[in-house]
């Protein structure tokens, strides 16, 4: 095969043209000069390119003395199955160099026990890496089971198992013994074969060490000691992954550590996303930049695995994180512009070529939140693509009710098509295409409409069941529930505030839409345990933390910290009991659950509750954005008819659902402002704060509206309290500076609703 190859041939016609004639003498001259070529190599004299460059490449992808991989058994431990990589024995034996002496290759024995020497030595290396990977396995295996399933004092330990001083020890150690291996690597695949086999296990090991790292820290209040640590382990695993994607294309033992990567890097940006002091409270103001920077220069490799079926969902997660709290959009856009063939992506996820659709569509949602990006999916014809991918499921009312695994997911996937076109809305919202983008959604929901309402019909039907019924039935939500009810009452906004679907013909739905919105209303409004019960009332509501993340949450403390409305409510729903079943997508369960007078832990509150707490008043802003919608059109209707058809006029709540709602927002608004001793409310709780304020401004407006429409006449006594409540609030807010445009605005309706109120107080 030698004599055959074409850089051979190509030389016996150099040859040829030097006046050797005979063939035989040609062949002899150059398998000498190739000898002398490789001799040289071993030396360290590197083979110039050309012709005989070419037959040392054969030669070497050739193995014709190395043993067959095919045939080695492929075993957890790879020492004990006894294979090298030649069979130095059998070699010698088969050349019968022991008899050279006594033939013409007598001079040639020299090289031959030279070439079996470096056999041998090389079958030594492969044993020592053999040896220490099995090691390394071993060691990965026992530190897995020691912290993943072992507690620390069962082994009685000194400082209670792993140190962090040595975790972080072992961080660094970890890092620079794969740096050191990913330097040593060459663009030349072969030669890195050898080397890809314990540079997986180094992967393997930072990633379970780092992992351990993670588990002490989470038991910290700060992370500050983390920063070199974290500078250390970001800038290993981003170069490392840079470097083997490039050579991934020609080795496919690479996927497995790539792999590891991804997952590493995908841990590292989610434990930064999660620390705010690491985000906004380094002493060195250089280190967030610098992880920004890492991340940035990453992205275009993460753009090229998120279109690889085995690295999709890792790649896409991570730029997920990256986008939501490493980038501005103004770096991230330009980038994926370039890398990110979104189109394609949207295409593998229609054929269902990509494992993970509610990672891309978590993406996608996350793009959908900057005016750029939602400018980008719109390019892509995003809303063609949603509707594509939710007329491939079974989507109907069955679906609602069952708790199958394929339904929920299908229903997850519902969820997040319906939150990334309210994610478009919302950031096109000024932007000169918003009537394209209108026009797109109102197309797109009519298809939508009738599951939408169902699914809010189910809710109702949970909210207003027995309490029979609920004791049997023992129903739950949770977040991402709430979050898909948030979802489609926005929408509903989008729908009411375009005159759908008033003008499709759909009055009768519209009105039984009303209804069941107004009766989640009056379940969040009279929701509250009112002042003076006892903290330990029945929770008519249960909705325990279902994924990781929100366990986590649910054990790191209160930030706002009010004793009142849903922020008091949703600390007792918030109990998981193993008793608790059925289906989880239901999104405000009623449940009759009785504590004893003792069980103070009912009224723990978290970071959890208070989450569950303004997920609820965000509905319930939103349930009161789209009444007022439909009664301001009423009124717009009365106006041209110059008289008010109350028998075609929408349904609107009760005073009493309104005032419960209005006396929740006063009081915990009064106890935040009054508790804070600054003039400056932190960025989420002055958040919360707007939100409140601009439902109390709503549900004033809609009250107006109901007692001048319907000619309801005060409830007796409502002046009082109301004057006493907001007279509260008003004081305690007039240190806070940041909410004086919305007090501004609320005297207003205030004035209108209970007239000398603000000026015979001074309030404003």
């Amino acid at each position: 095969m030698l004599l055959q190859h074409r850089a051979f041939l190509a030389l016996l016609s150099q040859y040829a043209l030097h006046g050797y004639s005979s063939e035989e003498e040609l062949t002899i001259l150059i398998i000498s000069d190739l000898y002398y070529h490789l001799h040289g190599e071993l030396e360290g004299r590197q083979i110039t390119p050309g012709p005989f460059r070419e037959l040392l490449y054969f030669l070497l992808e050739f193995k014709v003395f190395e043993h067959n991989p095919l045939e080695q058994l492929q075993k957890t431990f790879p020492t004990t199955n006894g294979i090298s990589l030649f069979d130095v024995p059998h070699i010698r034996a088969e050349l019968g160099v022991d008899l050279w002496n006594d033939s013409d290759w007598k001079t040639c024995k020299e090289v031959a026990e030279k070439m079996l020497d470096i056999m041998h030595r090389a079958n030594l290396m492969k044993c020592q890496v053999d040896a220490k990977l099995c090691a390394l396995r071993s060691f990965i295996t026992f530190l897995s089971v020691y912290t993943g399933t072992s507690s620390y004092k069962k082994f009685d330990l000194p400082d209670e198992g792993i140190s962090v001083t040595t975790t972080q020890s072992a961080v660094r150690c970890a890092c620079k013994s794969l740096q050191s291996t990913i330097n040593s690597l060459t663009p030349e695949v072969d030669k890195n074969e050898a080397l890809f086999p314990p540079m997986s296990g180094q992967v393997e090991l930072l990633l379970t060490v780092t992992r351990i790292l993670f588990n002490h820290s989470r038991q910290s209040k700060s992370s500050r000691d983390l920063y070199p640590v974290i500078v250390l382990l970001m800038k290993t695993s981003s170069t490392s992954t840079s470097f083997l994607f490039n050579l991934m294309p020609s080795s496919p033992a690479l996927k497995q550590p790539v792999k590891s990567l991804l997952v590493l890097l995908l841990s590292l940006f989610e434990f930064i996303y999660s620390k705010d002091d690491m985000k906004h409270g380094s002493e060195d103001g250089n280190m967030f930049d610098e992880l920004s920077l890492l991340s940035m220069s990453l992205l275009p490799v993460l753009c090229k695995l998120a279109e690889s079926r085995e690295y999709s969902d890792l790649a896409v997660a991570s730029m997920d994180v990256i986008l939501k709290g490493f980038l501005p959009s103004n770096a991230w856009v330009p980038i994926l512009q370039k890398h990110f063939h979104l189109q394609s992506i949207l295409q593998k996820c229609q054929n269902g070529a990509l494992l993970c659709t509610q990672v891309i569509l978590n993406f996608l949602l996350t793009m959908g939140q900057t005016k750029e990006g939602a400018k980008i999916l719109q390019s892509a014809n995003i809303f063609a693509f949603i509707k594509v991918l939710l007329s491939q499921m079974s989507l109907d009312v069955s679906c609602l009710r069952n708790s199958l695994s394929t339904q929920i997911k299908d229903l997850n996937i519902w969820g997040l098509g319906l939150a990334i076109v309210s994610s478009l809305n919302h950031s096109m919202d000024d932007d000169i295409s918003r009537n394209s983008v209108v026009n797109s959604t109102v197309s797109f929901l009519s298809g939508q409409f009738p599951l939408m309402s169902s699914y809010l019909s189910e809710q109702s039907v949970y909210t207003h069941q027995s309490k029979k019924r609920a004791l049997l039935q023992k129903p739950q939500t949770s977040l991402s529930a709430l979050s898909l009810t948030e979802n489609i009452l926005a929408l509903l906004c989008i729908l009411a505030k375009y005159h759908f679907p008033r003008d499709t013909g759909m009055k009768e739905v519209d009105s039984e839409l009303r209804e069941i919105i107004i009766h989640l209303l009056a379940f969040i409004s009279r929701g509250i345990a009112r002042t003076g019960d006892s903290p330990n009332t029945n929770s008519p509501f249960i909705c325990p933390p279902s994924v990781k993340e929100e366990m986590v949450l649910n054990e790191e403390p209160a930030l706002i910290r009010s004793k009142y409305g849903w922020f008091r409510f949703a600390a007792s729903s918030a109990l998981s009991t193993a008793s608790v079943s059925g289906p989880p997508n239901a999104a405000l369960s009623l449940v009759i659950r009785h504590n004893s007078p003792g069980d103070s832990h009912s009224m723990k509150q978290t970071r959890f509750t208070e989450m569950l707490a303004v997920q609820i008043y965000r509905i319930a802003f939103l349930i009161m954005k789209f009444l007022c919608s439909q009664a301001k059109e009423a009124v717009k209707r009365a106006e041209e008819l110059e008289f008010l058809d109350l028998a075609h006029f929408p349904e609107l709540p009760m005073p009493d659902i309104l005032h419960g709602l209005q006396d929740q927002v006063v009081s915990i608004v009064t106890e935040v402002l009054e508790a804070s001793e600054s003039t400056t409310l932190d960025e989420e709780t002055e958040r919360v704060g707007q939100l409140l304020l601009m439902t109390l401004e709503t549900s004033l407006y809609m009250e107006l509206c109901v007692s001048q429409s319907c000619g309801i006449r005060p409830v007796l006594g409502r002046f009082e309290d109301f004057s006493k409540g907001i007279k509260a609030m008003l004081h305690a807010s007039e240190k806070h500076s940041s909410f004086k445009p919305l007090l501004r605005s609320l005297s207003q309706i205030i004035t209108l609703l209970y007239p000398g109120l603000v000026q015979s107080n001074n309030l404003i």
